[in-house]
């Protein structure tokens, strides 16, 4: 089995803008009722990778910031929307030595209960 250290390269300068805009918020789940929990893993060793910040946008033809925040040590993520349902929204995945990824919400998490969602998020290697 892989070993699930890899070393972390700072990517370009637009992932450490990003980086730095979303800072460390640990997201406002708590507040809403819709929420999409889950894990972000290395794409090649399926390990889970801390400290990956992400951000979530309304798609809705605006740039409205719905939550942000970073994985925890275990590569786990917690979304609140803070309203009834999920809408249609994106959220970025970014972490130096990684290629951002993009995920759309709610087409691409499982629901598993009443406005409950689960997303696997997987990060390929720069």
């Amino acid at each position: 089995m892989p070993a699930c250290i890899r070393p972390t390269a700072v990517g370009l300068p637009a992932l450490i803008a990003l980086i730095a805009l979303v800072g460390t918020s640990s997201g406002c789940a708590e507040q809403g009722s819709a929420v999409v929990r889950g894990t972000v893993r290395d794409a090649v060793t399926g390990c889970a990778l801390p400290s990956v910040a992400f951000l979530v946008e309304l798609r809705d033809g605006t740039v409205q910031l719905v939550d942000e925040g970073e994985t925890d040590g275990d590569g786990e993520f917690v979304i609140g929307y803070g309203m009834g349902a999920v809408p249609p929204s994106t959220v970025f995945f970014v972490r130096p030595g990684y290629r951002i990824r993009t995920y759309r919400l709610p087409e691409e998490a499982e629901l598993v209960g009443k406005l409950r969602y689960r997303l696997e998020a997987f990060l390929q290697p720069e």
